[in-house]
């Protein structure tokens, strides 16, 4: 079991007692009970209080060394301000243990101050703390919230690999210097006016209590746009164009949700809600070329099914005045919506990436098609020329005859499938540009 070799060597050589030593690093589960969440100190005030005397005491005592050693302590609730308000020196709570509240806010640290690994159980508060110096809350683990509203890094601060299993804030903080945030897992992030330049903010996901390995990041990570904005920035600060496309993507959603709010006040706002909902089934916000092809395929299915519904156009078989009992019969309907339903399936795919259901689904659609597509003697890309003919943007804006007496159902499909390849390439260039 690994200790504290500063504080035992005060207890070896007689500087504390053994009870002193016992109740800085006991388990302190025992010392309370929980009942809906909430923890009840109550019974534990005598062993409380004389946690704090020795706190105290350890305090002074080591002031007097070059580095205040506090790892592997086990705190009940704690306000760090009743012991001190500033820290001249170096201090360290790694591995330390938090079983109760956890208040530094409004403490200076001038110096080097390290939280690494500690376990914080309940609300950890460093509001508008002062961070001289580096500070490290390296694979240190929050499992409620964590609120670092007003704080001041003066220096680096690190938090690489740490976990929240809760809300995370940095409201109007200030970060002078290195913003490490590297493989974090969040489950709901906030940086609402936080203002960073130099940062590290790869590899952040979302916590997933049943597994170690975090999940991909959603809107609901975020407590608002600006959180998601401010990451995108500076990752495109950075020509990190594939993260950022990612937080471009969360910060249109979670615009959306701002604008879907009836409390909402923004001129057009449905106007904009009808823009951005179509962006993002068409394109995922401009960033997903693959999504806009799949639209783009299964729209031409469904407009060669309306097509084919006007007698006008019985010039696409050999025999005009038997199109609609040929195209009625021989399948070529079930056939369009089995092709519907292959592309479709796909296409839902790209919605959920994380369920890989949807490749079961897909697979089941296709061998459905293929099944109807060989009992007909005509030859599938036949009827898919048809399909190409109809979204070939050369032909639907230049061809007469192709909608002649058609013309207002011409309209629709010329300004459907414009946007869509206009989506397309929007898409597949944000994927490849490099600035």
């Amino acid at each position: 079991m690994s200790t504290n070799k500063t504080i035992k060597k005060l207890l070896d050589d007689q500087v504390m007692t053994q009870e002193q030593f016992d109740i800085l690093f006991e388990s302190k589960d025992t010392w309370y009970t929980e009942n809906n969440g909430e923890q009840d100190w109550s019974h534990a005030q005598d062993r409380i209080e004389q946690f704090n005397e020795t706190f105290i005491y350890i305090l002074t005592t080591l002031n007097t060394q070059h580095k205040i050693d506090l790892q592997y302590i086990h705190f009940p609730p704690l306000t760090f301000k009743n012991f001190s308000k500033k820290v001249t020196k170096y201090i360290t709570f790694n591995h330390a243990h938090f079983h109760g509240q956890a208040n530094f806010s409004h403490i200076e640290f001038l110096d080097f101050t390290t939280f690494n690994s500690c376990i914080f159980y309940e609300r950890a508060d460093f509001g508008f703390v002062k961070f001289k110096k580096e500070c490290v809350f390296f694979k240190a683990i929050f499992k409620k919230g964590a609120y670092f509203d007003g704080v001041k890094f003066n220096d680096d601060s690190n938090f690489g690999l740490v976990e929240f299993h809760n809300l995370i804030t940095f409201q109007n903080t200030l970060f002078d210097k290195l913003f490490d945030l590297q493989n974090i897992k969040i489950t709901k992030l906030d940086l609402t006016n936080a203002r960073f330049d130099a940062n590290n903010l790869l590899g952040i996901s979302a916590y997933d209590n049943s597994s170690e390995h975090g999940k991909i990041l959603t809107k609901e990570n975020f407590s608002n746009k600006e959180t998601a904005r401010l990451i995108k920035a500076h990752l495109e600060m950075q020509n990190n164009i594939t993260e950022s496309n990612k937080y471009f993507t969360l910060e249109q959603e979670l615009y959306l949700n701002e604008l879907k709010d009836p409390n909402f006040t923004e001129p057009n706002r449905h106007q904009t809600i009808i823009t951005l909902t179509l962006n993002k089934y068409i394109s995922n916000f401009g960033t997903d070329w693959l999504r806009s092809l799949l639209a783009l395929i299964i729209m031409g299915y469904l407009f060669i099914i309306g097509y084919m519904g006007f007698d006008s156009l019985g010039w696409l078989f050999d025999d005009k005045d038997k199109m609609i009992t040929h195209f009625i019969t021989s399948h070529y309907i079930p056939y369009s919506l089995s092709m519907i339903g292959v592309f479709g399936s796909f296409y839902l795919y790209t919605l959920t990436y994380q369920d890989r259901d949807w490749l079961w689904i897909a697979g089941m659609y296709l061998i459905w098609s293929v099944i109807i597509v060989s009992t007909h003697s005509l030859h599938p890309w036949d009827f898919s020329s048809y399909v190409v003919q109809i979204t070939n943007p050369i032909a639907a804006f230049k061809d007469v005859e192709l909608y002649k007496g058609i013309e207002f159902y011409a309209t629709i499909v010329r300004i459907t499938i414009a946007v869509m390849i206009y989506q397309l390439i929007v898409a597949f260039r944000n994927n490849t540009r490099r600035s």
